[in-house]
């Protein structure tokens, strides 16, 4: 008896499955990346003022100023995305005073949780 009747997914197939899964979950990281900013947008600074907090500390505990300044550059355009220039303007701000004062004093600027 011949056994060829059972059939192997081909390479092609299981690329795109493969890849399929990939994409759905780097669409539902990346989603979930920005969630946390979700609660900070479209509200008056005094409700938001925890998490403003918590994206500096988040922002300033990187320790490389490139990659700060990437992960500030994705918040910004996420609040631009989301029309919130309150939001966009905090980041703007945590930029501003990352290049005078944390870059040069990052042990003494650590904010306590």
């Amino acid at each position: 008896m011949n056994q060829s009747y059972i059939t192997n997914p081909s390479i092609n197939q299981v690329f795109l499955r493969r890849l399929i899964i990939v994409l759905l979950l780097l669409c539902t990281l990346s989603s979930k990346l920005f969630a946390q900013y979700d609660t900070l947008l479209h509200k008056p600074y005094n409700k938001k003022v925890l998490g403003v907090h918590a994206m500096y500390k988040d922002l300033i505990d990187i320790g490389d100023s490139v990659k700060r300044d990437q992960k500030a550059g994705e918040i910004k355009a996420f609040a631009r995305k989301n029309n919130d220039k309150g939001l966009e303007l905090e980041v703007y701000f945590l930029k501003f005073f990352g290049t005078l004062f944390i870059s040069s004093n990052q042990k003494k600027w650590r904010i306590p949780n």
